[in-house]
């Protein structure tokens, strides 16, 4: 099963909070060999530095969504967690139901969500919150 990987940091304050794209891709990494996804560190990650993902018109993140929706063979996306994939709730449901329908899981390392109902509510409140981390530090930086 062949997956891809995203990666994202904001801000050097996120990659020293161990958040860093290394330590990201290492976890990614571990996370699909020990779930058996196929991942080619030359083409199947995609990495972006310095990009808010307050909207999904992040340069990587729209060529693995594009790959995504061209290449049959991905079944999955991994990611550090929800708030490394978008940090705006409506995107981040879109992206679900895009890749969802091609039958492509999303999957968050850290985080404990799956396609159960629990695992569901639980996507959606952090999707929420990752969203509302965002706004609030937008609020503190103009404020």
């Amino acid at each position: 099963m062949r997956a891809v990987i995203y990666l994202r940091v904001s801000t050097d304050k996120q990659a020293s909070k161990g958040l860093s794209i290394p330590a990201q891709k290492e976890r990614c990494l571990q996370y699909a060999k020990d779930t058996g996804y196929e991942v080619d560190e030359k083409t199947d990650i995609f990495s972006d530095e310095g990009e808010s993902a307050r909207t999904a018109r992040r340069p990587q993140f729209q060529i693995l969504w594009e790959r995504c929706r061209n290449d049959r063979n991905i079944k999955a996306v991994i990611f550090y967690d929800i708030s490394r994939l978008a940090r705006n709730r409506i995107d981040f449901a879109l992206v679900k139901q895009d890749l969802t329908k091609r039958g492509i899981k999303l999957c968050s390392i850290t985080e404990g969500t799956d396609e159960s109902p629990s695992g569901q509510l639980l996507e959606g409140v952090l999707s929420t919150v990752a969203e509302f981390f965002s706004l609030q530090g937008g609020e503190k930086i103009s404020g």
